[in-house]
């Protein structure tokens, strides 16, 4: 999670780098890279100094442990991001996540 700071994200397509989303304090990534079966398809770069918060594997395996539909939200909320990447909405500003 984004505490402070700004940081962009860009995926490479055949050698080329597209602007995805830009992120603010309060947004997240990473996300897909610690489900099982999901691999990381974006580069995150830093636009200015940021502040982050980290849940490293372990600690959310535990708390998937101890709350049960967390895992199952956390999924739901992976998923509807890929969504929305793969569907071409053309009201939606570039600046937007």
């Amino acid at each position: 999670m984004i505490y402070s700071g700004i940081v962009s994200v860009t995926r490479n397509i055949k050698g080329i780098d597209g602007d995805l989303a830009t992120l603010v304090a309060g947004d997240y990534f990473g996300e897909e890279a610690i489900l099982p079966h999901h691999n990381r398809t974006d580069s995150v770069t830093t636009q200015e100094e940021c502040v982050f918060l980290v849940l490293e594997r372990p600690n959310l395996d535990g708390l998937f442990s101890r709350i049960q539909k967390l895992e199952t939200n956390f999924e739901v909320a992976v998923e509807s991001r890929r969504l929305i990447k793969a569907t071409n909405f053309d009201w939606i500003q570039p600046d937007e996540v």
